[in-house]
């Protein structure tokens, strides 16, 4: 039994470590069509025989979290490239993807419902709604039994906590403890707080803490070993509604994109 599970976890790291090899070759290596031999090439090789080695030596859940993080980057590309283009980055299968996922939230995961981005059963969020008065939603959420959630509440919660960070990640965390006693073997995934116009910030100044909140998120994503989702890159100028606190669609499609990427569903 135990020689049967050694040899699983070694094919899963061996799958895992050919996905990543080819990640990085078509990043590194868009036209390339063979290796040649001058020493350009003979480092490359090098390089990749050290990462074999290297390989060799993680356990499985090592080698899965370093290729989430590979394809968290091609996520991001492919998203920004879409965003550019006024587009939206694999909006045909996001369905798919969150068939057995929730994003719970307030007025910007609501959008995603809105939108028509993703189906009313993947979504549980609420305009108006921070951690402190999630639990409708976390009821929502834990009667569907997702596999995966993405949190996105924290608009509302700046302006609530008015710069008390750590305050607001002592609720984050007691939410995600709850989740995952409640829904055993989730996936939780934090979501960056969209960060507001400058206009947005100028009306309400308790917005301007996003920042300060954000890294504090991420750091929270660190400490639990969770997938944190920033999409700070995605916002552009063009893309804010009028309120400058909201996004165009095309940015909903695309972070939703980005989620699912992230989190491994695509």
């Amino acid at each position: 039994m135990k020689t049967k599970k050694k040899s699983i976890a070694g094919f899963a790291i061996l799958i895992y470590f050919l996905i990543a090899i080819l990640v990085i070759v078509i990043l590194k290596f868009p036209t390339a069509d063979r290796i040649t031999d001058d020493s350009g090439d003979v480092a490359e090789v090098k390089q990749g025989t050290e990462l074999l080695s290297r390989y060799e030596s993680q356990d499985t859940a090592a080698v899965e979290k370093e290729v989430r993080s590979v394809r968290a980057a091609v996520a991001q590309r492919a998203a920004l490239a879409a965003s550019a283009r006024g587009e939206s980055a694999g909006e045909a299968d996001l369905s798919t993807a969150f068939a057995e996922a929730v994003v719970m939230g307030d007025s910007q995961a609501e959008a995603f419902e809105a939108y028509q981005v993703l189906p009313s059963q993947s979504v549980a969020a609420t305009i108006g709604r921070s951690i402190v008065t999630a639990d409708e939603d976390y009821q929502e959420t834990v009667g569907r039994n997702p596999r995966q959630v993405f949190i996105t509440y924290g608009m509302n919660d700046c302006l609530i906590y008015n710069g008390d960070v750590q305050k607001f990640i002592d609720a984050y965390s007691d939410l995600i403890s709850r989740l995952q006693t409640d829904i055993p073997g989730v996936q939780v995934c934090i979501c960056s707080i969209i960060v507001p116009s400058d206009a947005a910030v100028a009306k309400k100044p308790a917005l301007a803490g996003v920042t300060a909140y954000n890294v504090a998120l991420q750091q929270l994503a660190v400490q639990k070993g969770l997938v944190y989702v920033d999409a700070s890159s995605l916002i552009r100028p063009e893309l804010y509604a009028p309120d400058g606190l909201h996004m165009s669609k095309s940015f909903y499609q695309s972070w939703a994109y980005y989620m699912a990427s992230c989190a491994g569903l695509i």
